[in-house]
This record gives structure tokens, C-alpha cells and sequence, in this order.
């Protein structure tokens, strides 16, 4: 597990630093520190966690998760502003924490944290003739038309031919849920749901929840907003 810390104030790297290790959430971890936003971008790293301080000096850090967005990294905010939270809706935030409280929530929202790297893992689907690897933050949904399965991303759609539609589900982590008979979306990237009708990121298609799905679909929703 490799984490980044990223807060303009060296105290609360530390302290979040210290907290992590002496408190056993993470038994093998690599920890980094930043309290320079360029010095964290310029890195090139690869993390699987990242506290993000809100309020920074060059770079705020709500803009820099908008930029972080389609990479495989899960965001826990770190700020003394409550006001500023509902700003982050639709980033890949599994939680954020009060400064005054990290003593308190750092474990309780690293437990939400650590099922959320777990779903990111890259997803494998194989036709038995060819294998195709996902980001599963980059799918939209999924969909069976004429025998063929569409995997539908950000900024495009990959046809990976034939295969049967109820092994696709088995190979997804838990935020894809199947809506109808033939689609299946990423619960993280809805934008709106409306009566049965769902709108997600990056597009205008309309995905239609199946009647007796309605009510699930929509307190699942509801659950993924309530983390942030």
C-alpha cells in the first residue's frame, strides 16, 4: 500500500504520518510526505491513498483531486473548513477528516478507504480470445446489445465481443450494479438519478432503472454521496 501526504503544513504530515504507523492501520506501507502541491505532481508516483489538505498556498487542493480524478488513486481530505466540502461531490473521495479530529476518524475513515482500493483495482475481461485490462474509475457502464458487450468510457466505448452477460458482473468490483436487463453502470460516476432514470459523468445517455431495482438503486446512490 504506498500513500501520500500532502498538506502545505509539515505538522500535519507528521502528525498523519505518525498516527498511521503507531496506531497499526497498515502493516506494510510506504509512507511519502509533501508539503509542496508541484513537489507531489512532479513525483510521478503511483499511490493508493492520498490526504489531500483543501486549503494550499500554490495549488488548492480541491482543484488538484478534479485533476487526480481518472487516476487510481482513492482521496481523504484534510481541513479545519466544513464549509468547503460540498465542493468535493464527484471526486473519488472516500471520506474527509477535520483537522482538530484526526486523532479519532483517521481509522474509521481509513477502513472506508481501504475497500475503495480493493474496487480499483484494474479489471480483467477475456474473451478467450482477447484480454482487456480497465481502470474501473474510467467505466461509465456496460451494456449487452446484439450478443456483443460495450465497456463505455469517459471519452470512448470498447467493443470486446462476445460474451455472456451474466459473467460480466462476477469480474466487477461492488460499485457496478446491474440497473436492467442488459446494462450495468459504476454507481460512483452518477450524476443524477431522476424518477428511474439515471444520467452519469461525461455523458447524456439516459440509462433506465428496471422497476423492481428502483428503490435499491437509489439508497445505494444515496449511500455513495453520503461518504463525502
Amino acid at each position: 500500500m504506498k500513500i501520500a501526504i500532502l498538506d502545505d503544513e509539515i505538522y500535519y504530515c507528521n502528525k498523519i504520518h505518525d498516527l498511521i504507523l503507531e496506531r497499526n492501520y497498515l502493516e506494510k506501507c510506504k509512507i511519502d510526505k509533501y508539503t509542496k502541491a508541484k513537489d507531489f505532481i512532479n513525483s510521478s508516483k503511483d499511490y493508493d491513498i492520498i490526504f489531500l489538505d483543501i486549503d494550499m498556498p500554490e495549488i488548492d487542493g480541491i482543484a488538484l483531486a478534479k485533476q487526480l480524478r481518472y487516476e487510481n488513486i482513492i482521496i481523504i481530505f484534510i481541513t479545519g473548513i466544513p464549509d468547503r466540502m460540498a465542493e468535493a461531490f464527484g471526486i473519488n473521495v472516500a471520506g474527509y477528516i477535520f483537522k482538530n479530529q484526526l486523532e479519532t476518524e483517521i481509522g474509521r475513515v481509513l477502513n472506508e478507504t481501504f475497500k475503495l482500493v480493493n474496487q480499483n483495482r484494474k479489471i480483467t475481461i477475456s474473451n478467450k480470445k482477447e484480454i482487456y485490462r480497465f481502470n474501473p474509475m474510467n467505466i461509465l457502464y456496460i451494456e449487452y446489445v446484439q450478443k456483443h458487450v460495450f465497456v463505455h468510457l469517459t471519452h470512448e466505448y470498447e467493443d470486446i465481443g462476445y460474451i455472456p452477460f451474466k459473467e460480466i458482473l462476477p469480474l466487477l468490483p461492488s460499485q457496478f450494479i446491474q440497473v436492467n436487463k442488459n446494462q450495468i453502470i459504476n454507481i460512483d460516476n452518477v450524476k443524477k438519478m431522476k424518477g428511474n432514470i439515471i444520467t452519469l459523468n461525461h455523458t447524456n445517455v439516459e440509462i433506465e432503472v428496471s422497476r423492481r431495482k428502483k428503490e435499491s438503486i437509489f439508497e445505494l446512490i444515496m449511500k455513495v454521496m453520503e461518504r463525502i
